[in-house]
């Protein structure tokens, strides 16, 4: 059985081309949007590897400033189970006045050592023969790192060791 013809066969096929045109203005202009999808794509993944070149950057400059940090106590030393003998505010402000044009000279000699002083007889006393040592500072001193209360300190190497 053929088809019926229908009389508004010109009007349908009119109606089905403004059809067409118009789904393909939209397939146009989703395919642009498509495009500017992708270009942003992109660029988002170009983002994403600077954003990860730069964390890594951040990560060695991190590192570099620690080892800067550090590097000014290279040859830092910690000693610690000294026996030394603690000045008091009174005894080291009687050792450094002038009392009576003596200038605190009542107080043994013992007493008058900075723990800085006694540190470096100790470093003197203990050092090998023929070997030489600078001038170390002590930058301060405390409670060690153990369970019980030690006196400790942090030298500073002036001159080598040998």
């Amino acid at each position: 059985m053929a088809p019926k013809k229908s009389a508004n066969l010109p009007d349908e096929v009119e109606e089905i081309k403004k059809s067409l045109d118009f789904l393909s203005a939209e397939i146009k202009t989703v395919a642009a949007q498509q495009n500017k999808i992708m270009e942003l794509m992109g660029e988002i993944q170009s983002l994403k590897i600077q954003n990860i070149e730069k964390d890594k950057k951040i990560t060695f400059l991190e590192n570099r400033v620690a080892d800067l940090e550090q590097y000014t106590r290279m040859n830092d030393l910690i000693i610690s189970g000294l026996k030394t003998r603690h000045r008091s505010y009174a005894r080291a402000a009687a050792a450094s006045e002038d009392t009576a044009g003596r200038g605190g000279a009542d107080a043994p000699e013992v007493d008058r050592e900075s723990l800085e002083q006694q540190v470096h007889m100790w470093m003197l006393q203990s050092r090998q023969p023929g070997s030489s040592t600078g001038v170390c500072m002590l930058q301060r001193a405390g409670k060690g790192p153990g369970t019980q209360w030690q006196p400790w300190g942090i030298l500073h190497h002036t001159a080598p060791w040998i």
